[in-house]
């Protein structure tokens, strides 16, 4: 999975996936209401398009360049009067915000068939790139009646943004949930860089070595990944649970009680640390990785250069 901004080729796509997630009135009268989706949002082809014309909004595909989460976002002040509009009214959520100076997160998707933690990565690539872009507040309206986004309220409270005020329209209610990052700028502007320690067992061999590890045998390894940036509003770089959950998925599950060869051609520890490293680098601020593979040897390795010490 890789993650990019949003492009023009990908309108379409976006868009699609946009209309086959809306929410009627008439649905919540079905035994089983929804649990996502967009409420009574009739953006045309030409509002959202108008949207899009920006750098905050970013998508995360597949490895066959298919759409599975996406994010718009934009400053409001930026927007054209025709981004302003839903379908042919006045967007009632952008009027009332139009003279804030914020970036507003207008959607997030992902398909319904996939678990929420995936929308999570898109969501804290887009944070970190907000905490480098010296933004000092993000907002974003759910609705709240006569439906009750429930998934996006837990997933935006848990990224850190609380609700502060209500917006009505007509017979929709909307909650403004909004997160402000550090204003004190000698700390906003000072890295930091965190660090997770894993484990994993694994058997391998050296082919063409002439010493004991041509023999198959094994080692007790131990991953140190770290990550470097700006320290957010919650007093995070990122969070260690989150960071957790990437590297046992892209690591630690292939490699742990492995035999090693069947994944990566002469598993030293220097391939291996730059195959964990290929596993991790969309991770916003990844910096660097250390492999020991023994209490006495490990290799550091930074994307560019690995370094046995």
């Amino acid at each position: 999975m890789k993650v990019s901004n949003i492009r023009q080729s990908d309108f379409e796509q976006v868009y699609e996936l946009f209309k086959s997630s809306q929410v009627r009135k008439k649905d919540l009268s079905k035994s089983v209401v929804p649990s996502r989706g967009f409420y009574e949002y009739d953006l045309s082809e030409r509002n959202l398009a108008e949207r899009l014309k920006n750098d905050y909004s970013f998508c995360l595909k597949d490895n066959h360049d298919k759409i599975i989460s996406y994010m718009i976002s934009y400053k409001i002040s930026s927007l054209s009067n025709e981004a302003m509009k839903c379908g042919n009214h006045n967007d009632p959520v952008l009027q009332k915000l139009k003279n804030q100076n914020m970036i507003y997160v207008d959607q997030l998707f992902i398909r319904p068939e996939l678990p929420v933690f995936i929308a999570g990565r898109l969501f804290d690539y887009w944070d970190y790139v907000m905490q480098n872009e010296n933004v000092n507040k993000v907002a974003g309206a759910i609705p709240q009646k006569p439906w009750k986004n429930e998934s996006s309220m837990r997933f935006v409270l848990c990224r850190g943004l609380k609700r502060t005020y209500s917006i009505k329209d007509n017979n929709i209610e909307f909650g403004l949930f909004e997160k402000s990052y550090l204003k004190d700028e000698a700390l906003h502007n000072d890295k930091m860089m965190v660090t997770k320690t894993f484990g994993f067992e694994a058997a391998h061999k050296l082919e063409n070595y002439n010493g004991k590890c041509a023999n198959l045998h094994g080692h007790s390894y131990s991953l140190h990944v770290s990550v470097k940036g700006n320290v957010d509003s919650n007093g995070f770089v990122m969070d260690f649970c989150d960071l957790k959950a990437i590297v046992d998925k892209k690591v630690i599950s292939k490699l742990d009680h492995s035999y090693v060869n069947e994944i990566i051609n002469q598993p030293t520890a220097e391939n291996i640390a730059k195959w964990s490293w290929n596993q991790l680098k969309d991770i916003p601020g990844l910096h660097e990785i250390k492999l020991w593979e023994t209490e006495k040897s490990y290799v550091t390795y930074n994307g560019e250069d690995g370094q046995k010490v």
